[in-house]
């Protein structure tokens, strides 16, 4: 796994709103309530949104080791370090072309949601 660039990583509470379309309660670890996430992530969310023109779907962002592993995930998430978010995919957007438009490096298309990171080098998958 490789960053290979500066982030922000800010540590917050589930009250907290991030931005304005993205609450905290939508980005901390589902099991322990702990959020940790990059600012530049948070940023290319709320470009997202603005672009798709509707609420998204966030179905995974910061998770803790325990939980990271529990849903089977890669030990060396980009979710356990706060870089990659699993939206789910709206009717009738092209989630894989905005996420690169808006400045995500890493993502990866599954059926039903597009994973996006902070990844270099650039990585893309499409189903």
């Amino acid at each position: 796994m490789r960053i290979g660039r500066s982030v922000h990583l800010l540590r917050f509470h589930r009250d907290e709103r991030l931005s304005p379309h993205f609450h905290g309660s939508e980005l901390v670890c589902p099991c322990c309530g702990v959020g940790i996430i990059a600012l530049e992530l948070v940023e290319n969310l709320e470009w997202l949104r603005d672009l798709v023109g509707e609420p998204l779907r966030i179905n995974s962002a910061y998770r803790c080791p325990v939980h990271n592993a529990e849903v089977g995930g890669r030990p060396d998430s980009y979710h356990v370090l706060g870089l990659a978010v699993d939206v789910a995919k709206p009717e009738g957007v092209d989630l894989v072309d905005l996420a690169w438009k808006v400045g995500f490096t890493g993502i990866i298309e599954y059926e039903t949601f597009v994973h996006m990171d902070l990844r270099l080098p650039p990585y893309v998958q499409r189903r």
